[in-house]
């Protein structure tokens, strides 16, 4: 049987799409299949993933626009391998990837494995946080470093922190969606994070590995709203998704309601954090400032929320002039980047 079988949506994606395919190719181990699902494409998408349809192990789907997360579920239903993998279109694996998971697989069988991921930006390129703040039951291998997960103890990070993954740093027992269903069709925005609460609910423990598994390619696809009707969008998409997660978790006996206080906490933090973020793009940084201010009280881990109160407090120009001297200062040190608050956040 395959072990892997590796999902890739795609809709206009034909310039970057053999980023994705190419980083698959490349992986050292081979059981593996590729189902490309090509969500109504109009560009040159045909004739990209034609040309990769000499290897056997690749599929080609075709379907009406109907958006990425029936185009993941066509790849879901699909799928013949053990386990179910999803890579977008513009992002890549890292090489070693399928053999680091076909590792922790052959030590524990687990329904879930999740690692951490790169995003590069462009200029630079980060590592997203690990996951070891939040103690591990066990350790399974010390090279690379792969740790036993209490998932009922992990709700608490979901509810706090949220996911610490990207979709293609997971990977999932195909069986498992038999329980936990697939991405809901009628999300738009967070259709991943919306699975992820559900999976993670139906089981009791998972493998972390801290190594990267993958890389999110920010520079050629910014996730970044950029009208108002995209901001209010996306958190209404957020705040949909956490009163599912919290009716969720009322179903668990004996569940610890301090979790359900947090995520109502940051359902409120970030009705403010929308507020601010559409004030000051209206001029109104007054306005911005005080609904940033209530969004920290509430949830004080959103790291970005400081950012958002530095770019509200001090006038573009000063920023403008700041930023150019960190520029100068990094280059004469022969270094790269810009100032960061904790976890990558930019203040420019």
């Amino acid at each position: 049987m395959t072990e892997f079988s590796v999902v890739i949506p795609t809709f206009n994606h034909a310039r970057r799409l053999p980023i994705a395919l190419d980083s698959v190719l490349k992986q050292d181990f081979q059981s593996y299949e590729v189902i490309i699902v090509n969500d109504g494409s109009s560009d040159d998408t045909d004739d990209v993933a034609r040309a990769y349809l000499t290897d056997k192990r690749i599929s080609y789907v075709k379907q009406s626009n109907a958006g990425v997360s029936a185009a993941r579920n066509s790849g879901i239903v699909r799928a013949g391998g053990e386990y179910v993998a999803f890579l977008d279109a513009d992002d890549e694996f890292e090489e070693n990837c399928f053999s680091l998971v076909h590792k922790a697989i052959g030590k524990f069988r687990p329904d879930v494995i999740i690692g951490r991921f790169n995003v590069d930006k462009g200029r630079t390129r980060e590592n997203s946080p690990s996951l070891l703040r939040e103690r591990p039951e066990g350790i399974i291998d010390k090279e690379p470093p792969m740790y036993l997960y209490d998932a009922r103890r992990y709700l608490r990070t979901i509810a706090l922190k949220g996911h610490p993954i990207i979709v293609s740093s997971i990977f999932i027992k195909k069986s498992l969606f038999q329980k936990t269903g697939m991405f809901d069709v009628s999300m738009r925005l967070n259709e991943d994070l919306e699975l992820w609460d559900r999976v993670f609910l139906n089981i009791d423990r998972f493998v972390y590995i801290d190594k990267s598994l993958s890389t999110y390619n920010y520079y050629l696809m910014s996730q970044e709203p950029h009208n108002r009707t995209d901001v209010a969008g996306y958190f209404a998409s957020e705040r949909r998704r956490f009163v599912r997660f919290i009716a969720l978790l009322h179903k668990i006996k004996d569940i610890d309601k301090s979790l359900i206080t947090a995520c109502k906490r940051r359902i409120c933090s970030r009705k403010f954090k929308t507020r601010g973020i559409l004030a000051e793009r209206e001029g109104c940084f007054l306005r911005a400032l005080t609904n940033y201010l209530r969004a920290v009280l509430l949830y004080p881990q959103d790291h970005e929320l400081y950012s958002l109160i530095f770019k509200a407090v001090i006038p573009l120009r000063v920023r403008d002039r700041i930023k150019t001297i960190f520029r100068q200062t990094a280059a004469k040190k022969g270094k790269r980047g810009g100032l960061f608050f904790p976890r990558g956040i930019s203040l420019f």
